[in-house]
């Protein structure tokens, strides 16, 4: 049975998927903190996603685009084939040590993303990408998502124009959110 977020574009599982997370997860935790969660949500629309406003992971583009099917769906095996192209997998299974030393690679460079690096380092390695959500996701989708978030909130330069400026502020405020709930 193949684990699948079925959405339009690989953008909108991202953004179905934090959903999940500050919909139902951070409101029972951030009651009063209600606009610092929509500042969250507004991060993962597609629209803003499919800017492209973070120049610090353009290095990244090319292969998540070649991972993409013509239908758009998101599924372990795009997330897989992405992996397989990092070569950080053992077969289907995520191989940490492997991840760990492409960050160590990544860091060297690009020194000027190494507080990046190190947010992903820090926060989804040692199995706590198995935390995000969806639960029915596998592994290498949430890795992929945990990746994707903590990149994002660590992102220095932005591409001009009022959406980047939008997800810029939105980043920064779902930073803050996101180190309140790993203090």
């Amino acid at each position: 049975m193949r684990s699948a977020v079925r959405s339009h574009s690989p953008d909108n599982m991202v953004y179905y998927s934090v959903i999940v997370i500050f919909v139902v997860v951070a409101p029972q935790v951030f009651a009063d903190e209600d606009a610092n969660v929509m500042s969250c949500l507004e991060m993962f629309k597609p629209e803003h996603i499919a800017e492209h406003c973070c120049q610090d992971m353009s290095m990244f583009n090319k292969e998540f685009e070649s991972c993409q099917t013509k239908e758009g769906e998101w599924e372990c095996e795009n997330a897989k084939c992405l992996f397989e192209k990092a070569g950080i997998l053992n077969g289907d299974t995520i191989d940490e040590k492997k991840a760990a030393e492409l960050l160590d690679k990544q860091k060297k460079e690009y020194p000027d993303n190494k507080a990046m690096f190190d947010r992903v380092q820090a926060q989804c390695m040692e199995g706590k990408y198995e935390e995000y959500p969806p639960k029915e996701a596998c592994p290498l989708i949430k890795l992929q998502i945990c990746s994707y978030i903590h990149s994002v909130v660590e992102c220095q330069n932005w591409k001009p124009g009022d959406t980047c400026k939008k997800m810029s502020d939105h980043a920064k405020t779902c930073k803050s959110v996101l180190d309140s709930t790993t203090k």
